[in-house]
């Protein structure tokens, strides 16, 4: 007996298959695909994964700014740029002075810094203050310059500054004037 190629039931939308002899049944030929409401484990497990990725990558970044922040504490310890000379530590403007500023570079991001406190010795409210910095080699040759500025310095009051060196190679930096107004 030769079996037909023709579907098991008349609304059976799956492929033909083989119809079996009169009486007997077959298994079906593929299981039916299982909707996504009825595998919650595969929805969890991917849940789970990404929430162990996104915990594992917050922790790290935590951890990082924690030692970045201690870091940043102790950096004064950390000098690898000496001010050109000690007697240009302290320079005047017209109502401002610098008090002292330092050269440091941030280990973790390889950025060179200069950062200080100026004073603001006018008794009454500056709207700007500006401190400029020339930035020179080991020959001393000048390289750069850069600066650091405030708005609204209060009578008396102290600003604790921090001045971006871009130039890598740069070995001191001179405090070249002080602005305000």
């Amino acid at each position: 007996m030769v079996a037909a190629m023709k579907p098991a039931r008349e609304d059976d939308t799956r492929s033909p298959s083989v119809v079996p002899p009169q009486g007997e049944s077959y298994p079906p030929v593929s299981s039916p695909t299982i909707p996504a409401t009825q595998r919650p484990w595969r929805t969890f497990l991917i849940v789970f994964a990404v929430a162990g990725i996104l915990t594992a990558l917050l922790l790290n970044s935590m951890i990082t700014g924690q030692e970045k922040a201690q870091d940043d504490a102790a950096r004064r310890g950390n000098v690898s740029l000496p001010p050109a000379s000690s007697a240009e530590a302290v320079k005047t403007g017209a109502d401002a002075v610098v008090v002292d500023f330092n050269c440091w570079r941030d280990k973790y991001e390889g950025h060179m810094h200069i950062d200080g406190h100026a004073r603001n010795t006018s008794g009454r409210l500056l709207s700007y203050v500006e401190v400029d910095f020339n930035l020179y080699d080991q020959s001393g040759a000048q390289i750069g310059s850069t600066m650091a500025n405030i708005s609204n310095l209060e009578p008396n009051g102290v600003w604790a500054f921090e001045a971006p060196i871009v130039e890598y190679w740069a070995s001191s930096a001179r405090l070249i004037k002080t602005s305000a107004f």
